[in-house]
């Protein structure tokens, strides 16, 4: 049973990409985003408050800041099975049908909008004039109570928005995002967040859950200017993390907020039945590299820049992606964590069918290619 969605209901657009086969042929836009409902009920942050403060031995005056209860909410949401979600592409809502996407048991909802190369380039030049175009925000997605996606814009012209249409969300209140859209040829890049992007400290399991609910996210330093440099060069980007899609606001705001550049964000869906709190935040190495491999598949002429640390499987799960797709293989970059033994000896037996200069370990992001010719 489908059901329209109710006033309460939040959804979000997730950044995703558009493609199309050849030059001059028609794009095919992925459209993604979940419905959630806050449920914010005094027993399920006393449950979540209790686990917490045991497992990270703190006081209960840490639970009071600000930061966990913005980061603990997320979890606290209800995901919505069975809604009807209608996304249009921003500036012609009322000349082009929308996509009608139907939510799964995670809320989530997935679609695809087909448009001719004129519409695509009509579209290009829209601008959003609602929530994820207009609304300030800070480095943790702060804007007054409401939720943006896509905080960060696109170069000019190389993406089209999207708005969807609901007779809950009208003009500019009307929840949107972007589809980035990349040509057949050219060069992307597909990045971790945790400790190769952002210090997350996932060796030591505490530090990662003091760093992912307590404590403001920070960049390692440098790298956003690494990326900016390689997105002047025309070079696209997919974030690909093991974190649940609980953490997307905060993981978008992030990257935002310290000019990291946009591109599609995947990110792992999450169940909690049977999982402890700890392994919902640990990678899970199948779905990343399976995740991978879609991008890889779907765009079969471009080439890719792997970049990943050594903290947990980001080498193997590129190796393995490298032995499918090695003619796409541009270079893969891991940054070596303090802590993480014999890096060296394990990133070379990893990497053994590969040539040297398809690999490099890097400590700091002045080690890094500033050109990806």
């Amino acid at each position: 049973m489908h059901r329209e969605l109710c006033p309460f209901e939040q959804v979000i657009l997730y950044p995703s990409f558009g493609f199309r086969t050849e030059a001059g042929g028609p794009w095919t836009l992925d459209v993604t985003g979940a419905v959630r409902f806050a449920a914010e009920g005094a027993w399920r942050k006393a449950i979540w408050c209790g686990v917490l403060r045991r497992m990270l031995q703190v006081e209960m005056e840490e639970l009071d800041k600000e930061v966990f209860r913005r980061r603990v909410a997320a979890f606290m949401t209800l995901s919505k099975r069975g809604r009807t979600v209608s996304v249009a592409a921003a500036g012609a809502e009322d000349r082009l049908d929308p996509i009608v996407c139907r939510t799964l048991a995670n809320g989530q909802f997935r679609g695809t909008l087909l448009l001719s190369e004129d519409q695509v380039e009509e579209l290009r030049s829209v601008t959003l004039g609602g929530s994820a175009a207009s609304i300030a925000t800070d480095r943790e997605g702060r804007n007054g109570g409401q939720r943006t996606a896509g905080l960060l814009h696109p170069m000019a012209g190389t993406s089209i928005a999207l708005r969807v249409i609901s007779p809950y969300h009208r003009g500019g209140a009307s929840p949107c995002g972007h589809v980035h859209l990349l040509e057949p040829s050219g060069v992307s890049v597909i990045s971790d967040i945790d400790d190769t992007i952002k210090l997350s400290d996932v060796i030591h399991r505490r530090k990662l859950l003091e760093n992912t609910f307590l404590r403001e996210f920070e960049p390692v330093p440098g790298m956003a200017e690494v990326y900016r440099d390689w997105q002047q060069q025309s070079a696209a980007f997919h974030y690909v993390s093991s974190s649940p899609w609980q953490l997307f606001d905060c993981l978008n705001a992030f990257l935002a907020g310290h000019e990291f550049p946009v591109g599609s964000i995947h990110l792992r869906p999450l169940h909690f039945q049977g999982m402890s709190l700890l392994r919902l935040l640990l990678s899970r190495p199948n779905v990343k590299q399976r995740t991978i491999r879609g991008i890889f598949q779907r765009f079969p002429q471009r080439r890719f820049v792997l970049v990943g640390d050594s903290g947990e499987r980001d080498p193997e799960i590129y190796a393995a992606v490298a032995e499918e797709f090695p003619a796409q293989i541009e270079r893969i970059l891991i940054r070596r964590l303090a802590g993480s033994s014999d890096v060296a000896a394990r990133l070379t037996h990893v990497f053994r069918n590969l040539t040297r200069q398809q690999w490099q370990m890097f400590d700091g992001p002045d080690e890094l290619p500033r050109s990806l010719e």
